[in-house]
């Protein structure tokens, strides 16, 4: 967790976290994530991530494509991309609740109805 996730959670140096709720500590993270994409207008995320957290993502509606073969990059990651519109538009169909925190109601990033899905696969 970086340094930052550890103050937000209440870390106080000494290793002792409160516990937040996982879903709280991901919409805290991809909130700022929408807002400095809409601020640059980026259009894709570009990622290099374990493979169990694409699969963490996939249950909230977060699918990535994968972009190449698994690589050891401080262990063993995978390449992935996504297209910002699909990926919210994927949080917007599966958690709501988390789309409407992130995108402030789709103030910071209005709901795309035109965008396409894609499912990440294992395989």
């Amino acid at each position: 967790m970086s340094a930052v996730f550890r103050k937000l959670a209440g870390d106080r140096g000494g290793g002792k976290v409160s516990r937040l709720p996982r879903q709280t500590l991901m919409n805290i993270q991809f909130a700022g994530i929408v807002r400095m994409s809409a601020q640059n207008n980026t259009t894709h995320w570009l990622s290099v991530m374990e493979s169990t957290v694409l699969r963490f993502l996939s249950r909230y509606g977060i699918y990535f494509q994968k972009t190449g073969p698994v690589v050891d990059y401080h262990g063993r990651r995978q390449s992935a991309v996504a297209c910002i519109d699909s990926a919210l538009s994927g949080i917007y169909a599966h958690r709501r609740d988390a789309w409407e925190i992130i995108t402030d109601f789709g103030n910071v990033w209005p709901l795309s109805r035109n965008a396409k899905h894609f499912v990440y696969s294992q395989g």
